[in-house]
């Protein structure tokens, strides 16, 4: 469930404001910019760790929700899907949702949950 901006686009973004503003001896000393670009770091290296693992999950996901699959390679696949999705919900051929899209939209939020702000995802979700 990757979206922009991917790793590397998060750590050229850091290494930008950490040139213009190193980082201060006293951490409780961070501007806003340098917590952005530590937050960047951050989910730049969740993304490397865990790898494509997540794409997979939410092929399943749409899998499960009878959405048709497209071309491409995984994350162009993923990126269609939720194009596509998007535009059926703008168009309310989904306002009676089954639980499989519930399913869907509950996995894509705990995913970017987990990469932008595990401790939100833990204390309000145990997980």
């Amino acid at each position: 469930m990757r979206q922009r901006p991917d790793a590397i686009e998060l750590e050229r973004l850091a290494d930008a404001i950490l040139r213009e503003a190193p980082l201060p001896a006293d951490t409780r000393a961070l501007n806003l910019d340098q917590r952005m670009a530590l937050k960047a770091q951050s989910i730049a290296a969740y993304d490397r760790a865990h790898g494509a693992s997540d794409i997979k999950e939410e092929l399943e996901l749409f899998a499960a929700l009878g959405a048709e699959d497209a071309d491409g390679d995984d994350v162009a696949r993923v990126d269609a899907l939720n194009r596509r999705l998007a535009a059926e919900i703008r168009a309310g051929q989904w306002d009676r949702p089954p639980s499989a899209l519930i399913a869907l939209l509950m996995g894509q939020v705990r995913a970017r949950l987990a990469r932008s702000n595990p401790k939100y995802l833990k204390a309000t979700l145990g997980e």
